[in-house]
């Protein structure tokens, strides 16, 4: 049987995805006017509070974080999707176990980030005075929208045969630059506070380091027990 039509159930389906992924970017670049270049400004001359007020003129930031962890986890989906694909894992025409693989995978990328953000508010109001913890949170935040609207664009090469491994290098280089920043920009906060050195040791180890390798390797082998074919019967 030809290929095509073998995969293009599964395709059809990532394609739907990846123009959903699309029209909310769409949508929030057009509801958020420059928000782009607002961004460009607060990394630049950090001014996090300017960001923060002009984005609140639009929307409600609930709506806008809602709209990011959305895009973030399908993009993680497809990414780890199309890397279980390349090394054989799992074949687009197997169309259930497919959805399958990209649901759970999603749904943990997606649970997994929004547990990382309530630990970030619970150790920022342990460790950091109020107000130099909003700053953190709000160039946090700020970082995180430009990482999720830049990672569309890898996320589309995925599907392009010739691209393909090329983008999940990609998405995996964006990945650790936005990681990056934020190990920088903890620095940058610890350096003008009362956290210890050990205390920054044990954050980076326990929340910017260990968290992810977990993340990994679980599911690496829930796919390779093909576990998530039990998950949702």
């Amino acid at each position: 049987m030809n290929n095509f039509w073998v995969n293009q159930p599964g395709m059809d389906f990532f394609i739907l995805v990846l123009f959903f992924l699309w029209l909310v970017a769409a949508l929030l670049l057009q509801h958020i006017p420059s928000v782009l270049y607002w961004i460009y400004e607060g990394i630049k001359h950090r001014r996090m509070e300017e960001f923060t007020a002009y984005v609140k003129r639009f929307t409600h930031p609930a709506w806008l974080n809602m709209a990011i962890h959305t895009m973030e986890a399908l993009s993680f989906g497809m990414a780890f999707f199309v890397y279980y694909r390349l090394r054989g894992e799992i074949a687009l025409a197997d169309y259930k176990a497919s959805i399958l693989l990209f649901a759970f995978i999603s749904l943990s990328v997606g649970g997994f980030f929004l547990i990382r953000r309530l630990i970030y508010r619970k150790l920022g109001g342990l460790f950091l005075p109020a107000e130099r913890f909003q700053r953190f949170f709000q160039m946090y935040h700020l970082l995180e929208t430009l990482f999720v609207i830049l990672l569309i664009i890898p996320v589309t090469l995925l599907w392009i045969a010739p691209t393909a491994q090329a983008a999940c290098y990609m998405v995996l280089g964006l990945f650790l630059l936005w990681r990056l920043a934020v190990c920088w920009e903890t620095l940058s906060v610890a350096e003008r506070s009362v956290i210890g050195i050990i205390h920054l040791f044990l954050y980076l180890c326990a929340h910017e380091l260990m968290p992810f390798i977990y993340l990994y390797y679980g599911i690496d082998y829930i796919v390779a027990i093909h576990g998530y074919l039990t998950l949702f019967p």
